[in-house]
Order: C-alpha cells, then structure tokens, then sequence
C-alpha cells in the first residue's frame, strides 16, 4: 500500500517476496508456492 489514500500496488507471497503473475494470472513465490487472485482475494493454489 502506498499513498494518502492509500493504494495498492502488489501482492506479496507468504516468504516476503513480490509476487509476479502471468499471463494465466498464476505466480510462484520463491519457495515453490503458487498463487492466484481469486475473488479479490490472493489464494494459494
């Protein structure tokens, strides 16, 4: 979140690392775990 409102810029995985998707909407955390927007919400798949 950055800004006054605050707004949100990115996603990042349970090791702390920015999350980068792909074209199929999926990205994989440093630690080999998969993600996915779903809902709104970040879920891992």
């Amino acid at each position: 979140m950055v800004g006054v409102p605050a707004k949100q810029i990115g996603w990042v995985g349970v090791s702390g690392n920015t999350l980068e998707f792909d074209k199929e909407g999926i990205a994989f955390d440093s630690d080999g775990r998969r993600y996915a927007i779903i809902d709104e919400k970040l879920k891992e798949i």
